[in-house]
C-alpha cells in the first residue's frame, strides 16, 4: 500500500477515536511529545524514571512495525537524544529515515536487530576497520587513532588515597601502554577491563570545496578521553587541539 494511503488510514482511525471521545463528553489534550506506553506499566521507567530496558525494547518493536506498515526500506538509527538538567548522560533517540520519494534506503532489515538480539562476539579492532573503510570510501587519508580512558583518574579510583603506585607508560613506538612490573594480577585484570582502547576516532570534516577532509591530530601521547560513561564522541578533548586542526571527528566503539 502506498504511503499516502496508509496515512489516510491513520487519519480515518484518528477521526473515529475523536468521535468516540466527543460522544462521551471527554476532552483529550495531547502534548508536543505523545507518549506510548505498554499494557503493563508497573516498571519504574513508565512512572518516575526516564529510561529503562523495557522502554527501548518497546521502541524497537514499534519501529519494526512502522517499517512494515508505513516506511518499508527505511533505516532505524539509535542516537543521543535530549539531555535534561541533573541528568549525567543524554537520553537515547530512535529515528526512522528514508528517501522522501519512497526509494528504499536500507535493504536488509534483519541486520537492524530490532528485536534486541545481540549480534554476537565482535573483533576488538572492528571499530578501527570500520573507520578505515569509511576513510577509504571518502578518499581521505587514514588518520584513525585509538582513544583511551584517563589513566590518572582510573588509578585514583583503583588505589587507596595517598598510596604511591607506578604509572603505566605509553609507548609511541608500540602504540600501546606498558604496565609496570610492580602491578599485581588483579590490577592488570582491572586495567584490561577498564583501560583498554575504548574506541577509535577519525578526524573528519567537510571542506568548503565540498570534499571530505581529514588530518592528524598533534597529540602529546595518546588520545585521552574526558571522564564519563557516555560515548567516545561526547568525550573527545577537542579543547586541547590546535586552532588549525580539524575539530570534528567520526568515532566508533563496541558497547553492550
Amino acid at each position: 500500500m502506498p504511503n499516502h494511503h496508509r496515512n489516510l488510514k491513520l487519519l480515518e482511525q484518528g477521526l473515529i477515536a475523536d468521535n468516540k471521545l466527543k460522544a462521551q463528553g471527554l476532552v483529550l489534550t495531547q502534548g508536543g511529545e505523545p507518549t506510548f506506553v505498554p499494557h503493563d506499566t508497573k516498571a519504574i521507567e513508565w512512572n518516575t524514571a526516564a529510561l529503562g530496558p523495557e522502554k527501548l525494547a518497546c521502541a524497537r518493536r514499534f519501529a519494526k512495525e512502522l517499517l512494515v506498515t508505513h516506511l518499508p526500506g527505511a533505516v532505524v538509527l539509535i542516537s543521543s537524544g535530549k539531555q535534561f538538567p541533573g541528568e549525567p548522560l543524554p537520553r537515547w533517540s530512535l529515528g526512522l529515515f528514508t528517501w522522501s520519494d519512497g526509494t528504499p534506503f536500507w535493504k536488509n532489515q534483519a541486520r537492524l536487530h530490532l528485536e534486541g538480539d545481540a549480534p554476537g562476539p565482535l573483533a576488538e579492532d572492528l571499530p578501527q576497520q570500520v573507520l578505515s573503510a569509511i576513510a577509504d570510501e571518502l578518499k581521505v587519508e587514514n588518520h584513525v587513532i585509538p582513544a583511551y580512558e584517563n589513566v590518572d583518574l582510573w588509578i585514583n579510583f583503583f588505589i587507596n588515597e595517598g598510596e604511591e603506585i607506578p604509572r603505566p607508560y605509553y609507548s609511541q613506538t608500540e602504540r600501546h601502554f606498558i604496565l609496570p612490573a610492580a602491578w599485581n594480577d588483579e590490577m592488570a585484570k582491572e586495567w584490561d577491563k577498564y583501560c583498554a582502547k575504548t574506541g577509535w576516532v577519525l578526524p573528519l570534516d567537510y571542506g568548503e570545496d565540498e570534499k571530505w577532509i581529514s588530518g592528524a591530530w598533534k597529540l602529546e601521547g595518546n588520545l585521552t578521553l574526558m571522564a564519563g560513561q557516555s560515548s567516545v564522541g561526547l568525550r573527545l578533548p577537542l579543547n586541547t587541539l590546535h586552532e588549525d586542526e580539524i575539530h570534528t571527528a567520526l568515532t566508533a566503539e563496541i558497547t553492550d
